[in-house]
């Protein structure tokens, strides 16, 4: 289980798959996610299930880009549940996104 951000870096790796529960936008609750690349600063991640959703195709191929910011605006709990919050002034501590990983290997 993911404890902390340095954890989650590490985890999220190439063809691993997260489901997204809470969400800024509502339509994206409920999307299954693969990673397509990831690095310190953050990651791109597609939807496989629907090879034609306009996500799939920005980015050159990667999908949508996320970055990780600082631990300080992320939360992990005991359920495996990622958290990130936002840091705006006018919005302090609203969830960005958290996700669950659900598995993937390296494809």
């Amino acid at each position: 289980m993911v404890k902390n951000l340095n954890q989650l870096k590490k985890a999220l790796r190439r063809g691993v798959e997260f489901e997204i529960v809470l969400h800024i936008r509502p339509e994206c609750i409920g999307q299954i996610r693969r990673v397509t690349e990831a690095n310190t600063r953050g990651l791109y991640s597609i939807i496989p299930a629907e090879p034609e959703n306009n996500i799939n195709t920005g980015n050159n191929g990667f999908g949508s880009h996320f970055e990780w910011g600082p631990a300080r605006e992320w939360t992990f709990d005991a359920e495996g549940v990622c958290a990130k919050y936002t840091n705006y002034k006018d919005r302090t501590n609203e969830i960005l996104i958290a996700f669950k990983i659900i598995g993937g290997d390296e494809k």
